[in-house]
């Protein structure tokens, strides 16, 4: 567990918390390892976990008439599944994919209710860190209605740029 606790002190989840509340939490957690290609949930199963990626990319999508829109990328440090945690009888709202080699840690739902009710701070983190993805949900929501595809194409080269652009002598590269 000990190469957990930076890796949740990373976490906005998790950023509020002492070392001492993430030292009791951190043994709910398991690690898992997931091969390249393999589904971790599809749309429509139940939600009863939350992922935190130690290493690896997950790639977030859903199926619309056969083509695969892919909503987001996760990479190491990044989680995914806290609606989970949150609303019991929840379905996953999409497929959960690895793109390469993964190491995730999981949370039940179930043991992170009872941690949950001992740690407002953590409450009130995740209501934060859940309202900044519904923020974002609204603007790919308004892109998608009031800009064209080439203002969309260049707001998302520009979003890209700054979550995973690295500078080169010639520009960035994403």
């Amino acid at each position: 567990m000990s190469r957990l606790i930076p890796l949740l002190q990373h976490v906005p989840l998790f950023q509020d918390l002492s070392v001492a509340e993430l030292e009791t939490i951190a043994p709910l957690f398991v690690e898992r390892k997931y091969k390249k290609g393999t589904i971790l949930f599809f749309e429509g199963d139940p939600g009863e976990e939350f992922f935190l990626i130690q290493s690896g990319v997950v790639k977030i999508y859903r199926i619309d008439n056969a083509k695969e829109i892919i909503l987001s990328l996760f990479h190491g440090g990044d989680f995914f599944g806290e609606m989970a945690l949150m609303h019991r009888g929840l379905v996953r709202s999409a497929t959960a994919e690895t793109m390469e080699n993964c190491s995730i840690y999981t949370l039940v739902r179930s043991e992170f209710y009872q941690f949950m009710e001992r740690s407002p701070k953590l409450c009130m983190r995740l209501l934060e860190v859940t309202m900044e993805r519904l923020r974002k949900a609204n603007e790919q929501i308004y892109d998608l209605t009031f800009l064209d595809v080439r203002s969309r194409i260049i707001k998302t080269i520009y979003r890209l740029s700054e979550q995973y652009g690295q500078n080169k002598p010639n520009g960035i590269w994403i």
